[in-house]
C-alpha cells in the first residue's frame, strides 16, 4: 500500500501523541510505543535520517550509550558471569537494550527539525491527560476511590495508576504544559480570560499534586512553578497573589486533612534527618565514629557511595548496584539508590557522568547565555519550558526511581531530545 507524506506524518504524530497516554497505562505501552515510533520512523525516513550531520550533541549521547554499553559488557564477563551472579546476564542485556532511548533521542530530533511533529498536538494531550489523572486524583481524596474503583492508601491518592503511587510524579511531568498551551497555540483569548482560566486550573493541579502524597514531586512542581514565574511573570503583584493563595490552601489542608498533614510532618522529619546525617560523616572524619543513617532514603544515597566508590571510572553496569552494594553496605539493599546522579555515577562511572553533566551545561550555555535572544518570543516560551523539565527531572537532590528504568529513560531523552532540537534549529 502505498503511503503519501502526509499519511507518514499521521502515523508518526500518532504514536508520539499517545505517549503521555502510555505513560498512565504503564512500562509495557511506554516500551511497546517507542518502539513502533523508532521502527515507523526509521521505516518512513531512514535514508535521510542515517545521512544527518552528527553535532556536538549527537555525539555525546553515542558516547555515553558506549560507555554503558562497554560498562556492562567488561563488568559482566570479567567479575560478574565468574562469581555466576543470578544479576550478570541482566546487566548485560540491560546495556545492549538501552540503545532504544538513543534512538528515541534521533528520532525525535529528526521529526522536530524537519517539521514532522506537531507539538501543539503533544502539548494538548498532555494537557488532557493531567487534567484526568488531577480529577481522578481530587475524586479518591473526596470519596476514597477513584472512578476505577481504586482506592486510596498509605496517606497516597495514587489515582488511575492502582497500587502504583506516581500520580504526584506524572502531574509533576506533564501539567506545565497546560500553562503554555493558550499563550503559545491559542493566542484569540483575552487576558482576563486566559489569566481567570490558567488561575483555576492552576488550583486543581496545585490541590491534585498535593493530595497525591508524593512529596517530592510536590515539592519539584513548586520549584518548577517558581523558576517559571521568575522567568515569564511581570507583575510582582500576581507572583505575591499567586503565593499566597497556595500559602492559604495548604494551610488549611495541612490542619484539618490527616494525609495531608502526616506528608507535611514526614518531609520536614527527613530534611531535620539529614541534618544528622551529614554531621556524623562529619563526626567520622574527626572522631571515627559511627555514622549515622536516620531513614531508608538517605540509607540508600549512603550505599550508592559506597557502591561508586568499588568502580569510579567506568561503573559497575547497568543494574550493577544490586551486586556492588550487599558487598560494600552492611544495610540492606533496594534495587537502586533513588537518585539519579549517584545511580548514574555507580552505573557509568565518572566518565558517563561527566558526558550527561557536559550535554546539560552545554543546553543551557548554548540557548540561555549564546542564542536566547535570537528566537522570536514563541521559540522562548518552548525553550524556557522544556529546559525547566529537564532541570527539574535532573535535579541532584530529588528522590527518584531508576534512572534507567522504561519511564524514568523515556522522558528524559524525549525532554532531552525536544529542547536539543528547538534550540539548534535555525532561529526565526
Amino acid at each position: 500500500m502505498f503511503l503519501t507524506k502526509i499519511d507518514k506524518h499521521t502515523i508518526v504524530n500518532s504514536l508520539f501523541l499517545f505517549l503521555p497516554i502510555s505513560f498512565v497505562s504503564g512500562n509495557l505501552f511506554i516500551n511497546i510505543n517507542i518502539i513502533l515510533l523508532i521502527i515507523i520512523t526509521f521505516t518512513f525516513y531512514f535514508s535521510k535520517i542515517i545521512n544527518i550531520d552528527f553535532n556536538i550533541y549527537d555525539k555525546l549521547i553515542i558516547l555515553f550509550y558506549l560507555i554503558v554499553l562497554f560498562s556492562g559488557v567488561y563488568n559482566s564477563y570479567l567479575f560478574y558471569f565468574p562469581e555466576k551472579s543470578m544479576y550478570a546476564k541482566e546487566i548485560l542485556i540491560k546495556s545492549f537494550f538501552f540503545v532504544r532511548f538513543v534512538l528515541l533521542y534521533f528520532v525525535i530530533k529528526y521529526l522536530i527539525s524537519n517539521d514532522v511533529l506537531k507539538l501543539k498536538f503533544f502539548f494538548i494531550i498532555s494537557a488532557l491527560s493531567s487534567l484526568f489523572v488531577a480529577s481522578d486524583v481530587l475524586l479518591q481524596f473526596i470519596t476514597g476511590q477513584d472512578i476505577f474503583g481504586y482506592e486510596s492508601f498509605d496517606r497516597r491518592n495514587p489515582g488511575p495508576f492502582g497500587d502504583e503511587a506516581i500520580s504526584g510524579s506524572f502531574l509533576q511531568r506533564f501539567s506545565l504544559f497546560i500553562f503554555f498551551l493558550i499563550p503559545i497555540y491559542f493566542k484569540r483569548l483575552d487576558n482576563q480570560t486566559l489569566l481567570l482560566f490558567t488561575f483555576l486550573l492552576f488550583l486543581l493541579i496545585f490541590c491534585a499534586t498535593l493530595f497525591s502524597g508524593n512529596k517530592f514531586p510536590f515539592v519539584m512542581f513548586i520549584l518548577s512553578l517558581i523558576i517559571l514565574m521568575l522567568l515569564l511573570v511581570r507583575s510582582k503583584k500576581l507572583i505575591i497573589f499567586i503565593f499566597i493563595i497556595c500559602s492559604i490552601i495548604f494551610t488549611i489542608f495541612n490542619k484539618y486533612s490527616y494525609e495531608v498533614k502526616n506528608n507535611t510532618s514526614s518531609f520536614f522529619n527527613g530534611i531535620s534527618q539529614v541534618r544528622i546525617y551529614t554531621s556524623s560523616i562529619f563526626d567520622k572524619f574527626e572522631n571515627g565514629s559511627e555514622i549515622v543513617i536516620p531513614n531508608t532514603w538517605l540509607k540508600e544515597i549512603h550505599n550508592g557511595i559506597l557502591a561508586f566508590n568499588t568502580k569510579k571510572i567506568f561503573g559497575g553496569g547497568l543494574k550493577s548496584y544490586k551486586i556492588s552494594c550487599p558487598k560494600v553496605s552492611k544495610q540492606t539493599c533496594n534495587q537502586h539508590p533513588h537518585n539519579y546522579h549517584i545511580e548514574i555515577l555507580v552505573s557509568s562511572g565518572v566518565v558517563g557522568y561527566l558526558v550527561l553533566l557536559t550535554i546539560f551545561l552545554k543546553i543551557f550555555y548554548d540557548i540561555f547565555i549564546k542564542n536566547y535572544y535570537g528566537y522570536n518570543r514563541d521559540r522562548q516560551l518552548l525553550l524556557i519550558l522544556f529546559f525547566t523539565l529537564l532541570f527539574i527531572e535532573f535535579f541532584p537532590l530529588k528522590t527518584a526511581g531508576s534512572f534507567f528504568s522504561t519511564a524514568n529513560a523515556t522522558y528524559f531523552f524525549i525532554i532531552m531530545s525536544i529542547t536539543i532540537s528547538l534550540g539548534i534549529r535555525k532561529k526565526t
